[in-house]
């Protein structure tokens, strides 16, 4: 008898050791204690349980449970779902931000079930991959609003199989505005060419749109001295350094980050900017005669592309004279080539391509300008971008 006590004063310290939280783990299986009524169980391992009484004197040796509770558990989910699920943390992007690979997924999960009873559950997680789409799109103006997308990057959900969604990726550039005015609020249409939206003609004004005066030349000559004709026809001619905004004779660059979304506005009303040289070599895909008018050249165009450039001829400061009208155009873009020197797209009779030549930045030529559009991104290729689809 007193082996016997013994024997149980030893295995109370025992269960007063293991049971010093309500959940102990061994052998990736819990152990749960509980007091009075509260009954322990325990797959495969045999604990006393302690119950006490009004004069904590009773104990009761634990319940072995008998078999393990197996379940096991198939589910599915898309690549871009994000929920927790049990047996996994699962979440549709990685620590870089990346889908997570698609594929089937294992895991063995413990937890209780009814009554304190051991259960192990085994789960099949099967992630079904979505597809990403990458698109541009060219929307008008006018069309913007009933569109339901944004100027920019778009993201919309398609259904596709397995009920997974695909994600596609719209590039939405805009057009067509209803107001494009410039310093002395002269309003002008706009285009599309290409992916990039252009002014439809010219430009006229005087000031720039903070109000600065813009030194600016009308064609004359003694074949065509009508000067009101002239700028209605053909529009002004600047300087390139009045095209960018900078003092006459200035040998300086103004500060632009050509490609990357910080324009240079220069003389060009708010929201478009002077073409850089990537708008510049997007222009000269284009063929010549689709861009020229079908009136007034020598030889004319078809005016394909209906951006209507009109041999606006040049000013020449070699030769203090206005030449080439009816013959030449040239359009100055925001590339500096040197401290006298800068580049311009130009259009020529009988010539059926555009030529980009670098010119004395104090030649008179037209300026034509181009939205602020700066969508760049790394993900649409370059097919992409160069191809977009009406709406």
């Amino acid at each position: 008898m007193k082996k016997l006590s013994f024997f149980l004063v030893a295995l109370t310290a025992l269960t007063l050791n293991l049971c010093a939280q309500d959940t102990k783990t061994s052998h990736n299986f819990a152990v749960s204690c509980g007091q009075a009524d509260n009954v322990s169980y325990s797959y495969g391992q045999i604990f006393s349980h302690q119950v006490l009484a009004d004069d904590g004197s009773d104990m009761v040796a634990g319940v072995q449970q008998a078999q393990l509770i197996h379940e096991t558990l198939d589910t599915a989910l898309c690549q871009n779902d994000v929920q927790p699920i049990a047996g996994f943390d699962f979440h549709s992007l990685d620590a870089d931000g990346n889908l997570i690979p698609a594929g089937v997924y294992d895991s063995s999960h413990y937890n209780y079930s009814y009554l304190n009873y051991d259960s192990l559950m085994e789960i099949t997680l099967t992630v079904w991959p979505i597809f990403e789409v990458y698109d541009t799109l060219r929307i008008n103006y006018e069309d913007l609003a009933a569109s339901g997308f944004e100027p920019g990057r778009n993201d919309r959900l398609l259904a596709t199989e397995n009920d997974c969604d695909s994600l596609v990726h719209y590039m939405v550039y805009v057009c067509g505005y209803p107001e494009v005015l410039d310093g002395d609020n002269n309003n002008y249409s706009n285009l599309w060419l290409g992916y990039e939206c252009w002014t439809g003609s010219n430009l006229r004004t005087t000031h720039y749109t903070d109000g600065a005066e813009a030194p600016n030349m009308v064609y004359r000559s003694e074949d065509h001295s009508n000067e009101d004709a002239n700028l209605s026809t053909y529009g002004r001619l600047y300087t390139w350094q009045t095209a960018v905004g900078l003092p006459e004779n200035s040998t300086e660059t103004p500060e632009h980050l050509a490609d990357g979304g910080n324009f240079v506005q220069g003389i060009c009303p708010i929201g478009w900017h002077i073409p850089t040289a990537e708008n510049a070599n997007d222009f000269s895909n284009n063929v010549a005669n689709s861009l020229k008018s079908e009136d007034l050249w020598l030889v004319a165009g078809d005016n394909a592309t209906g951006f209507d450039a009109r041999p606006a001829g040049m000013y020449n400061p070699n030769t203090e004279r206005f030449e080439n009208l009816l013959g030449f155009t040239h359009f100055w873009t925001d590339s500096s080539i040197s401290t006298f020197a800068a580049r311009a797209c130009s259009l020529a009779y009988g010539c059926n391509e555009v030529i980009n030549e670098n010119h004395n930045r104090n030649y008179g030529f037209s300026v034509r300008c181009v939205k602020d559009n700066a969508y760049s991104d790394t993900e649409w290729t370059e097919e992409l971008r160069k191809t977009p689809k009406d709406e």
